[in-house]
């Protein structure tokens, strides 16, 4: 008789931890999509907030320029911008009667029917003439709007990218505003910077002032010895009128190096780096740079032309201090005790008492080395007066550019050769701007005559005080009699105010 077979009942185990595993795995991937999403969130986020303040940074730039560009327009007879002009310029208000003439030249890259009376209408006709702005909002499509109260301009968005169609409104885009503010000439520019819903907003202040942008703009022939450096641009008409150019010594600019007769073997090192600046320097700053195609092949197979301040050039200076630094570590001592003063310790003089005057200039150029207005210790500690010449001092001849009138194959033919013959020493232009530019126009190079200066003492006349006011003394009489006729004298190292040249009237 066999036994009946005994089977084991079912429990559902496996089917239990199926269960289990596949909630734990379907929450896994729930958590990993949402962390997933959030990354995508955050990362979007923050694309777009670093998209929309780089918009808003280059609003600024671009009304930084736009305002240089429509107020250059404006050529004033009067030299002082205070408020009320400033106001009157921006809104076209001003009494040339009262304030003088005021010449509107015409537009740069456009052409508008009418001339603007201010500044405002010629920023609003540059906003017009422009080929990327967009309607975002519904308001928009009335911009550009000048509000006659206040002085306030708002234009439309500009657009950062663009496709098939042209301007991309979908895009990163910045919007600005130009107000005028109350009490001083100055203008408010505020740069709205927008990346789909995220805005950043930038605001900048501008003044208008009168300058003269050119540390020297002369119609005569310029020599810049040794031992002299200048800063700002500078700017010779010589050269344009018929006969100017014949002759002997008739360059519009001759600029000797600060390093020649300190020693003759660094002459001769000077005349190859010169020789080879004439061949191969391709943009006229009297440099070579060792990574440019052309410009790096001045250097090579000369181990004296070297880079050794690591500015990324080689000019004079690098040879100069390759010379005299006897140690090797990238300054040239002149002044021990100015070096013990600024916390270099006490190292030996590499180049006393061999030209003081020349060290001193180098050394000491730009007090203001942080831009903050004050010269202090972080001044000194950026290589101002430390007694140490090295790559801190950011040495050049000319801090600026070069601009001349003639042109130059026209000055070349006259002389001979290449004008670098006579323009020597390194030029430090500044970013965006060309080292040397020939053939520059009439508006750029303005002439400088002495009738422009004939009203000019006026100015000091008005300021004279009188006793009583109703009856001030005469400026004249005090300029040519001094204290006889009431003035009163002050040292110069008591004065705080520059002092006006005796017998001048202004």
């Amino acid at each position: 008789m066999s036994r009946p077979a005994i089977v084991a009942p079912r429990r559902g185990v496996a089917s239990v931890l199926a269960m289990m595993f596949l909630v734990i795995f379907g929450s896994l991937a729930v958590a990993m999509a949402v962390v997933a999403q959030g990354n995508l969130r955050t990362a979007d986020s923050s694309l777009k907030v670093s998209r929309a303040m780089s918009a808003a940074e280059t609003g600024l730039v671009f009304a930084a320029r736009r305002l240089a560009d429509e107020s250059s327009r404006f050529v004033v007879e009067k030299g002082v911008i205070d408020t009320d002009f400033g106001h009157d310029l921006w809104m076209g208000t001003y009494d040339e009667g009262s304030d003088g003439d005021v010449e509107v030249l015409p537009p740069h890259g456009y052409e508008t029917e009418s001339t603007p009376s201010g500044i405002v209408y010629a920023v609003r006709d540059g906003h017009l003439a422009d080929e990327h702005d967009i309607i975002v909002d519904a308001g928009d499509s009335s911009l550009p709007e000048i509000d006659e109260e206040y002085g306030t301009l708002r234009v439309r968005p500009i657009a950062l990218t663009a496709n098939e169609d042209g301007p991309d409104p979908d895009g990163p885009y910045f919007r600005l505003r130009y107000e005028l503010l109350d009490g001083e000439p100055m203008i408010r520019v505020t740069s709205i910077g927008v990346d789909g819903d995220v805005s950043r907003t930038l605001q900048m202040d501008f003044r208008l002032e009168k300058k003269i942008e050119y540390a020297i703009l002369s119609p005569n022939r310029i020599m810049i010895g040794k031992n002299v450096m200048v800063e700002g641009p500078l700017g010779s008409r010589y050269g344009v009128v018929e006969g100017e150019l014949d002759g002997d010594n008739s360059d519009p600019l001759v600029t000797r190096s600060d390093f020649y007769y300190l020693h003759d073997t660094l002459d001769q090192r000077l005349d190859t780096f010169f020789a080879q600046v004439i061949a191969y320097d391709t943009d006229g700053d009297a440099r070579l740079r060792p990574e440019h195609p052309t410009e790096s092949q001045g250097l090579e197979g000369h181990g004296d032309l070297v880079d050794y301040d690591g500015d990324e050039y080689v000019d004079d200076g690098d040879l100069f201090l390759s010379f005299f630094d006897d140690n090797a570590d990238g300054m040239v001592v002149y002044d021990t005790d100015l070096a013990a003063e600024t916390g270099h310790g006490s190292l030996s003089p590499e180049f006393a008492d061999i030209d003081n005057q020349l060290a001193r200039l180098i050394d000491e150029a730009r007090p203001d080395r942080d831009g903050d207005g004050e010269v202090t210790a972080s001044d000194r500690g950026l290589g101002y007066m430390d007694g140490i010449i090295d790559g801190l001092d950011l040495y050049a001849k000319l801090t600026g550019r070069l601009r001349f009138a003639v042109a130059r194959a026209a000055w070349e033919a006259a002389h001979g050769e290449s004008y670098q013959t006579v323009v020597q020493g390194p030029i430090r232009p500044g970013l965006d701007n060309a080292p040397v530019g020939f053939e520059v126009s009439d508006e750029e190079l303005r002439e400088i005559t002495t009738e422009m200066f004939s009203d000019t003492h006026t100015w000091f006349e008005s300021q004279v005080p009188g006793d009583p006011p109703e009856n001030p003394v005469d400026f004249l009489d005090q300029v040519q009699a001094g204290i006889d006729a009431g003035g009163t004298y002050t040292a110069p190292e008591d004065s705080e105010w520059e002092s006006v040249p005796y017998g001048s009237l202004g």
